[in-house]
């Protein structure tokens, strides 16, 4: 027990259930399958982007995103613990307070050990004021985790960000058995019709909508079902 204490740490600074978000559902798996493969190597605690500690999910550390302050703060605290070896933020622009999330800053200036950032959304064509929030969570960051070729594509093209620091890694999905689309659609009664579907789970923020009106321009007698 001793020796397992000894074991260097990565912090993950994300939001965790009970909030109900993608990224928090992302971030568990994350965890479970890392310590699964190589805790006896080192250790994932947990930053959790929450108002307060929740007793029924705790994690190591607790980071309200709503308050400037507290970027500092549990910086601080973070550069107290010396082995945590690695801070791995996965980056959503709403989950951080400020324009942008550019609170975050406040946090990436004061910790004092390497940064992997996992871009959850990557921005075509920003405006100045977002790129320039963009470029300062690179240059703090040792490594970019992006899903796709398109959101790397983006971050070469439209802000200017080397290749050199950006690493794709897929987001992959839980292991479930293969089944016909057509035993599918028949369960639902969709057969003979085209299937628009999305991962992770719905808000206002994702304008969901807006695909909806492309796909009602384009395609005649749409039904729009939730499954």
């Amino acid at each position: 027990m001793k020796n397992a204490e000894k074991r260097p740490e990565i912090l993950l600074l994300s939001s965790f259930p009970p909030k109900e978000c993608g990224i928090a559902t992302f971030s568990t798996d994350l965890s479970h399958h890392i310590t699964h493969q190589f805790g006896n190597a080192f250790k994932i605690v947990k930053c959790d982007l929450a108002s307060s500690y929740n007793k029924l999910h705790p994690s190591e550390y607790c980071l309200n995103p709503a308050i400037k302050e507290d970027y500092y703060n549990t910086a601080c605290q973070l550069n107290n613990n010396k082995n945590i070896q690695l801070i791995h933020i996965q980056h959503e622009f709403g989950l951080f307070g400020g324009t942008y999330g550019n609170y975050l800053f406040t946090f990436l200036d004061e910790v004092k050990v390497p940064v992997v950032m996992t871009f959850h959304t990557v921005l075509p064509n920003p405006n100045p004021e977002l790129k320039t929030v963009v470029l300062k969570l690179a240059s703090k960051s040792r490594c970019i985790i992006v899903m796709t070729k398109e959101s790397e594509r983006i971050l070469i093209e439209d802000y200017k960000i080397s290749s050199n620091k950006i690493q794709i890694i897929p987001h992959g999905t839980h292991s479930v058995d293969w089944v016909h689309n057509s035993i599918i659609k028949k369960k639902y009664g969709l057969e003979n019709k085209n299937i628009l579907s999305t991962f992770g789970l719905l808000g206002p923020g994702k304008n969901i909508e807006t695909a909806l009106r492309h796909c009602q321009k384009s395609l005649n007698n749409i039904r729009i079902s939730c499954i």
